[in-house]
């Protein structure tokens, strides 16, 4: 296989991998959001799919909307927001 080749397969590779995992959650409001996988917590950059996004609200806020959120195909299923 010649270098050109090699590098362009190695690129898409990279890039299909990236456009498969989910950002961090932008912070809305009072919301905190925790990320977990198997039942454990994690801290990362990115998420692969299939992580779960656990949104949650100070005392004497309300969640209104979805307590949970799936990775899936890049993007977050919608997350409830605090009021």
């Amino acid at each position: 296989m010649n270098r050109a080749l090699c590098l362009a397969l190695v690129l898409l590779a990279l890039t299909v991998s990236v456009e498969s995992v989910c950002f961090p959650l932008s912070p809305l409001g009072q919301r905190t959001v925790r990320y977990f996988a198997d039942g454990k917590e994690f801290h990362f950059e990115h998420y692969s799919p299939g992580f779960v996004a656990v949104a949650s609200c100070p005392a004497g806020m309300q969640l209104v909307g979805r307590k949970t959120a799936l990775c899936l195909h890049g993007y977050w299923e919608k997350l409830g927001t605090c009021v």
